[in-house]
C-alpha cells in the first residue's frame, strides 16, 4: 500500500491563487489609485478563493448555554461540568438521544477530556461513558499556538535589533511594544501587528 505524502494532500493550485489574491488585496487596500478594484478582489476571495462556499441563506441556530463554576483542569468538575451542558440540552441519563455531541475547547480542555473518557470507558451506556462526548481542539486555540510559535521563531534577540529581517525591528520601527511573553502572546493586538508588518514587506517588495 502507497502512503501518501503529505504534499500530495495539500491543494497546491489554490494556495497559489490565496497568495495572488493576497499581493491583489495588499495593493488595492494601499494603493489610491487601485481602489477602485476593492470588491472585484474580494468577490475573488468569496468565489474562486473559497474552498468550500456557504450558502448565504443557510443560517445556523444557535442555542447559548448557561455556565456553571465547574474547574475544567480537575476531572471530577469536569465531569459535573460535561453532565450539566448535556442536561441544558435535555440529554440526561437513561433519557437521551443517540447521537454525537461535539465539546471543544482549548489545549488543557482538549487533553482533559480525552482523560475524562478514557476513565469512563467501562460505564454502561453511551451516555454513561460519555461515548457521545466527541473532544475537539479548538481552531481559534491552533490559530494562537501558532501565532506565537511565529513570534518565539521570528522576534530576534537585543543582539538582532538592528535586523530588518526581524519582527522585533519592523515593530520598533513603527512604535510597537514588545510581547511581554513570546510563548503565549495576546492574540488580537499581535496577530493584527503580524498582519501589518506583512503588508508592509509586501508593499516594500513592490516599492
Amino acid at each position: 500500500m502507497t502512503v501518501p505524502s503529505l504534499l500530495a494532500l495539500v491543494d497546491n493550485t489554490h494556495t497559489d491563487m490565496l497568495g495572488a489574491l493576497q499581493w491583489l488585496q495588499i495593493l488595492v487596500h494601499y494603493v489610491p489609485e487601485l481602489s477602485k478594484y476593492r470588491a472585484k478582489v474580494s468577490e475573488l476571495y468569496c468565489t474562486k478563493g473559497a474552498k468550500k462556499s456557504i450558502n448565504p441563506h443557510q443560517k445556523t441556530k444557535v442555542h447559548p448555554l448557561a455556565t456553571n463554576a465547574k474547574n475544567e483542569a480537575k476531572t471530577t468538575e469536569l465531569k459535573d461540568a460535561m453532565l450539566d451542558f448535556l442536561g441544558q440540552m435535555g440529554q440526561h441519563d437513561g433519557d437521551y438521544l443517540r447521537k454525537l455531541v461535539l465539546a471543544g475547547g482549548d489545549g488543557l480542555t482538549y487533553e482533559k477530556l480525552l482523560q475524562l473518557k478514557r476513565y469512563m470507558q467501562f460505564h454502561g451506556d453511551s451516555f454513561q461513558s460519555l461515548e457521545l462526548l466527541v473532544p475537539i481542539l479548538e481552531l481559534w486555540h491552533l490559530e494562537w499556538t501558532e501565532l506565537s510559535r511565529i513570534y518565539e521563531t521570528h522576534w530576534g534577540d537585543y543582539l538582532s535589533s538592528d535586523d530588518p529581517g526581524t519582527l522585533r525591528n519592523s515593530a520598533a520601527e513603527i512604535g510597537r511594544k514588545e510581547p511581554t511573553n513570546l510563548n503565549k502572546v495576546d492574540y488580537y493586538p499581535y496577530m493584527q501587528l503580524a498582519y501589518l508588518i506583512l503588508d508592509i514587506r509586501m508593499l516594500d517588495c513592490w516599492r
